[in-house]
């Protein structure tokens, strides 16, 4: 296989540095199968005259075949070429020639990144007119500038060869691009655009297996002609790739990732609040249905009390354990609620529901005080709890749920996400019920 776009000469351009990672660069390319790789350091004639980039070039090169010979590894042909900056009045230039790639007619050219002008291709009409074959460098990625799209297609009528770099072979964002590209009937070649083996190492052999893979082994074989022709100058311009593409496979595959991932943001989702749920109220669906069945409880008015949230709550002198201690039920015959008192009436809060409802009922009996104030504290647990949750984010909640999965609750967190997230009205509300029921809930008690 012929890599036709490489930065692996030392210390040139922004590819490698030293000639101990060309040398690892080398090795990484003879272990995918490359035979063949093109030598194309940036060419840019705006900031260096053609005949001192050809000085450097070669020096990087005697460099670099020195340290092949000392560490005697088995390296692929290296062939000097270059990726050449398409500017103005390139074409006018003499020595053009000399940056075509050794031995051939065909010269690698990298394209404006931004919106093209006419002058683009007025350029590369002129190159051709020299018989000249422009190869584009990694094609696929000028269709990631949107007003460039068709630009694209409009060079897609001109004799050029199409370029494509491994790594975007299937890669999202460059599906849709490289598919059009192996439809195009141009000639292609693969290039690994390697640049280092970390950050920008080759893929070419992955490259070569999702071409297998989305396009069938047809069109590796036509990239492996094109490279072979493009080299010996024996290239010719004809309809070539267009019956390999599996459009069908790949819109398939295409489709199952979509699903998947839809599948996982719904999961997600649901999983993030059911566990909320479970660790601020491990028991609120229990609650609900006792508060329904207390809600149909008909009774006299001494065993019976309606909060100011409208929810009717009936307390049975059966459930008493002792004078001291009250037991409360719910009609499923679950426990809901004991509570030890003193025998006397507690002091209410300034302020809470617990307050104002006694207040109302100032003939019932001291127990029966009791009963209602443990009975009215159960729905000011429940309207804190429903305020803090609508007020949250789900980033916000996560974070409790860590606080709470790890053992340590930060109350100064917790008291600075619900200032920054609650209304003024929704402070007042909070502020109303028991700050210490806040605190149980954010325990996950």
């Amino acid at each position: 296989m012929v890599d036709f776009h490489t930065h692996i000469l030392p210390g040139i351009d922004d590819g490698s540095q030293n000639t101990d990672i060309s040398i690892k660069m080398l090795a990484l390319a003879a272990k995918q199968g490359i035979t063949t790789l093109l030598a194309t350091p940036h060419f840019n004639i705006e900031r260096i005259s053609i005949e001192d980039f050809l000085n450097r070039r070669q020096q990087a090169l005697n460099l670099l075949n020195t340290a092949v010979l000392k560490e005697n590894i088995s390296s692929p042909k290296i062939i000097l070429g270059a990726e050449v900056f398409l500017t103005h009045g390139l074409s006018a230039n003499p020595d053009l020639k000399k940056l075509c790639i050794d031995g051939t007619n065909a010269i690698l050219l990298e394209l404006p990144t931004r919106e093209w002008s006419e002058w683009i291709y007025h350029e590369i009409y002129r190159i051709c007119t020299f018989d000249i074959i422009p190869v584009i460098a990694h094609t696929e990625r000028y269709f990631g500038v949107k007003a460039n799209r068709k630009n694209v297609l409009r060079l897609l009528d001109m004799d050029i060869c199409v370029q494509i770099n491994s790594g975007n072979i299937g890669r999202f964002g460059y599906i849709k691009a490289v598919n059009i590209l192996f439809n195009s009937h141009k000639p292609i070649v693969l290039g690994s655009d390697t640049h280092n083996i970390t950050s920008r190492k080759s893929e070419f052999d992955k490259g070569i297996r999702k071409i297998e893979k989305y396009y069938g082994k047809e069109v590796i074989y036509e990239i492996l002609n094109s490279s072979n022709e493009l080299l010996n100058k024996n290239l010719v311009f004809e309809k070539r790739c267009a019956s390999f593409v599996k459009k069908k496979g790949l819109k398939i595959t295409l489709l199952v990732i979509l699903i998947i991932a839809i599948i996982s943001i719904v999961v997600g989702k649901f999983a993030v609040d059911y566990i909320f749920n479970k660790v601020y109220l491990k028991v609120t669906e229990n609650r609900i249905e006792e508060e329904i069945n207390l809600e149909n409880t008909k009774t006299d008015k001494k065993n019976t009390i309606v909060a100011e949230d409208g929810i009717e709550y009936t307390i049975s002198d059966e459930n008493s354990l002792s004078d001291n201690t009250i037991e409360i039920k719910g009609k499923d015959g679950k426990k809901y609620l004991v509570i030890e008192t003193s025998g006397k009436t507690p002091e209410s809060e300034e302020g809470s529901k617990s307050d104002k409802a006694i207040k109302q009922l100032k003939d019932l009996t001291a127990k029966e005080l009791q009963e209602i104030q443990a009975m009215i504290t159960v729905t000011d647990k429940l309207g804190a709890l429903n305020i803090v949750r609508a007020a949250l984010t789900v980033e916000e909640k996560r974070e409790i749920k860590k606080m709470v999965a790890d053992g340590k609750i930060n109350y100064s967190r917790v008291q600075a996400i619900l200032s920054a997230r609650l209304s003024g009205a929704q402070k007042a509300k909070l502020y109303a019920y028991y700050d210490k029921y806040i605190n149980l809930y954010f325990n996950g008690e």
